[in-house]
């Protein structure tokens, strides 16, 4: 066995997409309880709902690439 085979980027024992639905479903699994875990995901998705596209402007992104990634800031 080489350095690495084991390294999975699942968020459960089979899935790996994005969505916060399952972040908070397995959040109990990492010490956070489901109010908190509830109460962090509110959080971040407040702040970065506000100034993602504001921040992309700021480095210099075009239009269109802001617009490309625009999904996935959307819940």
């Amino acid at each position: 066995m080489s350095y690495g085979d084991e390294l999975s980027l699942n968020v459960d024992e089979t899935d790996n997409h994005i969505s916060t639905e399952l972040a908070l479903s397995v959040a109990e699994r990492f010490g956070i309880k489901k109010n908190e875990a509830d109460r962090i995901a509110g959080e971040i998705k407040k702040t970065v709902s506000g100034n993602w596209e504001p921040l992309a402007k700021t480095c210099g992104l075009s239009r269109g690439q802001i617009e490309e990634m625009a999904p996935a800031f959307e819940e």
